[in-house]
């Protein structure tokens, strides 16, 4: 069964962008669902000259050359079900170039910010530009990408005094196109070099996580902490973070009160929200120092709990402001860390790392524990918890601190 088509092309002479010599570039017009874009021919012509170029009596090479790029489109959409802005976009514009590496990055750093979605588009650009400057991508293709290849960055990483760390976080996004490339049909499988190093590939290096979690002691000295206001401010959204069983800053800060009822917050965690499996909300139930904090810097002049997020910003203000907010709370935590002689490491992130020890300690099932923190297997985890109801509340209280130390 042939499928109907569910998309049209054409090439038109796109005039909003004419030279200085009144010519225009010609360019393919694809439209699906009543969306339409263009794309670029690499070829520009005179109002005049683009008409004789397809009356019926022509029959020149440009028009040859033309119509075989439309044929090539038209079979790359038809085997697309269903057709897609993006994939068509990677797919048309590699013609000739076998995969080029460093093109389908920036490729997808621009599908990234058409999507709003900075802070991965900011990961992919740090990652293109460091295989660029150390081993240089201009004209790399995907196929070029080999275990050897790899080794060789590792190695220069390493002697510039760049972590391990590092190296994984730089390294993973170009997996992630690898196998995209794979996918669309640019490099074949054979040529993957990711994988299990006594096999022959490349393994991403990993690196153990060595932050140690606040103790019961460290965790009330900071809490009772008074002197500095802003120190306090800052010191509050931590322990919130950790009351609410580590919550990620990015949904911290950007909570607002619909999620809010009572003493119960709901919420899909904002690292998750664009996977495919079904998302499951988390709903957090707040003790009374959680609900002490939020009426103390909650504000009801908008949709966000907190004023550090405005009604009107966008996408990517927001992850300004939010990226900001993290950096100015662990300066603050770090000069308290100082003053309090407590983990001179502290940072936002210890807050989770925190919460789940002291909320095992507490005798809190693993499965909770996963569930309120948002892991990848929540739907596992999620079978166990189904028949302890009252286990978010133990959890809670579990995480509340003693300001007076004893």
């Amino acid at each position: 069964m042939i499928r109907k088509k569910d998309y049209t092309t054409a090439i038109v002479l796109e005039k909003r962008t004419p030279t200085k010599d009144s010519m225009y570039p010609v360019k393919l017009r694809l439209t699906i669902n009543r969306k339409t874009r263009y794309y670029s021919l690499d070829y520009y012509a005179t109002e005049d000259e683009f008409k004789k170029l397809f009356s019926p009596k022509s029959k020149g090479e440009e028009q040859g050359e033309l119509l075989t790029m439309k044929k090539q489109a038209d079979d790359l959409l038809d085997n697309m079900d269903p057709p897609s802005f993006d994939r068509f976009k990677r797919l048309f514009t590699q013609k000739g170039e076998a995969g080029n590496v460093k093109k389908y990055y920036l490729e997808y750093v621009d599908e990234c910010k058409r999507a709003n979605r900075f802070g991965t588009a900011s990961s992919y650009e740090c990652s293109m530009n460091s295989l660029d400057s150390v081993r240089g991508i201009e004209n790399i293709r995907f196929q070029d990408i080999t275990p050897e290849w790899l080794n060789d960055y590792e190695i220069e990483m390493t002697r510039m005094g760049k972590s391990i760390s590092t190296i994984g976080i730089y390294l993973r996004p170009l997996r992630f196109l690898y196998n995209r490339a794979i996918r669309d049909g640019i490099v074949k499988r054979g040529y993957y070099p990711f994988g299990d190093i006594d096999e022959g590939k490349y393994e991403i290096p990993t690196s153990e996580n060595h932050k140690r979690p606040l103790d019961t002691g460290e965790l009330e000295t900071l809490a009772g902490y008074s002197g500095n206001k802003l120190y306090e401010y800052y010191r509050d959204f931590f322990l919130l973070s950790y009351y609410l069983v580590g919550l990620n800053f990015a949904d911290l800060v950007t909570l607002q009160w619909k999620q809010l009822s009572g003493n119960s917050l709901t919420l899909i965690r904002q690292k998750t929200k664009r996977t495919r499996r079904t998302q499951k909300p988390i709903i957090l139930k707040l003790n009374d120092d959680a609900m002490d904090i939020i009426s103390r810097h909650g504000t009801r002049k908008g949709k966000y709990i907190f004023e550090i997020i405005q009604d009107n910003d966008t996408p990517e203000i927001i992850r300004q402001k939010v990226q900001n907010f993290i950096r100015n709370t662990n300066q603050a935590l770090k000069r308290l860390a100082k003053q309090l002689k407590i983990n001179p490491d502290i940072s936002t992130v210890y807050a989770r790392h925190s919460a789940a020890s002291h909320g095992l300690k507490a005798g809190i099932s693993l499965a909770m524990i996963s569930k309120s923190l948002g892991h990848s297997n929540i739907a596992v985890t999620s079978n166990y918890i189904s028949t302890i109801d009252d286990e978010e509340q133990i959890l809670a209280d579990a995480l509340k601190i003693n300001r007076n130390g004893s």
